[in-house]
């Protein structure tokens, strides 16, 4: 019997060879520069459910969110560790909103 090494080292690389070979389709990995994001996958129910959660989120919670982005990237957002700390764990306020 030989034994051979020729199992790809990306692990990434190795389902994707399992699977295909248990004729399962997986998604293409994504070309160099393109983000996981663009997943053009056939899974509609995923979909629909992602849909569902974006129409049902608060446009102020969004805003809020582009605001702390535009903060993070400038540079003067400031976290306050134990505040984090204390929301994570349940035993504080939730930040007020605006």
């Amino acid at each position: 019997m030989e034994i051979t090494n020729d199992r790809p080292v990306d692990p990434a690389q190795r389902r994707r060879q399992l699977e295909a070979a248990r004729g399962q389709q997986t998604p293409a990995a994504p070309a160099a520069g393109r983000p996981d994001a663009t997943y053009t996958g056939g899974d509609a129910a995923a979909v629909d459910r992602l849909v569902g959660i974006l129409r049902l989120m608060n446009p102020n919670d969004v805003q809020h969110i582009e605001q702390l982005k535009e903060r993070i990237a400038e540079g003067s957002y400031r976290a306050d560790p134990e505040e984090l700390a204390d929301l994570l764990l349940g035993r504080g306020q939730t930040p007020p909103q605006g």
